[in-house]
């Protein structure tokens, strides 16, 4: 485990994203695995908003994902396949600062080989749908630079990511990973959104230590 999380944290820690003033990222959708000769794949979603320090996170508010789905498209021997995934209760709504990565989010993709990848499944697209509120737009505050001052964000109150993983195998830890995307939501159509575009967004170490526990906590349990 101290491998996989000095393995997340330099994975995560050199990942940057440019905000454009359309957008604004809340999070990232990500798969890995920490145990790749098990050919077990976790899609997980990390809740980055909350913190606003300007390094982890420029959303200020504290933004739960909810009313969401999550479509799996996956081929093995049975040939292309989809698997839908929603909410079941009140446990699954994805709160602020969180790591979320159910058992239900693991896929098998049992080894072909000696090694993998390859795999008998392959994850070929995940398209993830969410809402942030009830109310359109959604107003929030976001940080504009570390240490600067905030402005406000009219956000539509609803998202759609497409996510097509490109596994990696890490040479060091053996971990298999794919670069993350992350979770934009747009600006409200027809609202005034003078946001300018944040240099950047870094996920540092207090994340990624929340990060990595979330997982070992889900790990364990299975």
């Amino acid at each position: 485990m101290r491998l996989f999380r000095t393995w997340l944290g330099v994975f995560v820690l050199f990942g940057s994203v440019s905000l454009s003033a359309a957008t604004v990222s809340i999070g990232q959708l990500y798969l890995l695995s920490e145990t790749p000769s098990y050919g077990n794949q976790s899609l997980a979603v990390f809740n980055s908003t909350g913190s606003c320090d300007g390094s982890f996170s420029f959303v200020c508010d504290n933004i739960n994902i909810s009313n969401w789905t999550l479509t799996v498209d996956f081929t093995n021997s049975g040939g292309p396949q989809t698997q839908v995934l929603t909410p079941t209760g009140p446990g699954d709504v994805i709160g602020p600062g969180s790591f979320y990565s159910p058992p239900s989010w693991t896929f098998d993709q049992s080894c072909t080989s000696g090694s993998c990848p390859p795999f008998d499944t392959t994850i070929t697209k995940v398209i993830f749908t969410g809402s942030i509120g009830s109310v359109n737009p959604t107003v929030l505050n976001v940080l504009l630079s570390p240490g600067g001052s905030s402005s406000t964000f009219f956000a539509s109150n609803t998202f759609t990511v497409e996510y097509t993983p490109v596994l990696v195998v890490d040479s060091a830890s053996g971990y298999v990973y794919s670069d993350p995307v992350d979770i934009l939501v747009n600006s409200y159509s027809g609202s005034n959104n003078n946001v300018p575009e944040p240099s950047g967004l870094v996920l540092l170490a207090v994340g990624i230590s929340a990060v990595a526990t979330k997982f070992s906590h889900c790990r364990a349990s299975r």
